[in-house]
């Protein structure tokens, strides 16, 4: 996955986040898992990722 990749999911990601976490019956395990993802495509967006 390319820096752009990563950053165009990141966007859609970060907008999911705000609506999963306003809602109260999601499952931790989703919600931990969707901050790991966003923290992963954060680190491939800061590093350059796969260029």
């Amino acid at each position: 996955m390319n820096k752009e990749q990563a950053l165009r999911i990141l966007k859609l990601l970060s907008g999911l986040e705000m609506y999963v976490f306003m809602q109260s019956n999601v499952p931790d395990h989703h919600t931990d898992e969707l901050i790991k993802i966003i923290g992963d495509l954060t680190d491939i967006v800061l590093e350059g990722g796969n260029e």
